[in-house]
């Protein structure tokens, strides 16, 4: 069983099978600790915190000798509400990383425009500039 990533959605998983997590250009793989508690970031968490946690792509694989256990809760704001950082993860050394968008933008571009990879809100915020252009007629 492979579990694919998703952009939305902080996933709590607790795990004892055996973690692949992509690091640079590759999946680097993860041994579990016994007992362990692991929450893996989604795309919409890293741009409410401005980048502080980054989403991480992964991939766990069920072991037939080893016992798996996992979680998963998907938690997304309402399709309409704004995504933005608080202004205290906002500072000089800290720029805005992503401009505002709703959940249901992105949920729209990962749904009709783009599979979620690495440079899923790297492409996403290209999109909405293209959007924005098209909308204003500023093709």
């Amino acid at each position: 069983m492979i579990q694919t990533p998703s952009p939305f959605c902080a996933k709590m998983i607790m795990s004892t099978a055996f973690r692949f997590v992509w690091m640079g250009s590759g999946l680097l793989h993860v041994s579990p600790r016994p007992n362990t508690f692991v929450i893996n970031i989604g795309d919409t968490f890293m741009a409410q915190t401005n980048k502080r946690y980054k989403s991480c792509m992964h991939r766990a694989v069920v072991s037939s000798t080893t016992t798996r256990k996992t979680m998963v809760y998907f938690v997304s704001p309402e399709m309409d509400k704004t995504v933005r950082p608080p202004e205290e993860l906002v500072d000089a050394e800290h720029p805005r990383a992503y401009p505002d968008f709703t959940w249901g933008m992105l949920k729209e571009f990962t749904r009709k425009h783009h599979t979620p990879d690495t440079q899923t809100l790297t492409a996403f915020v290209e999109w909405l500039k293209k959007k924005k252009e098209k909308e204003s007629g500023n093709e």
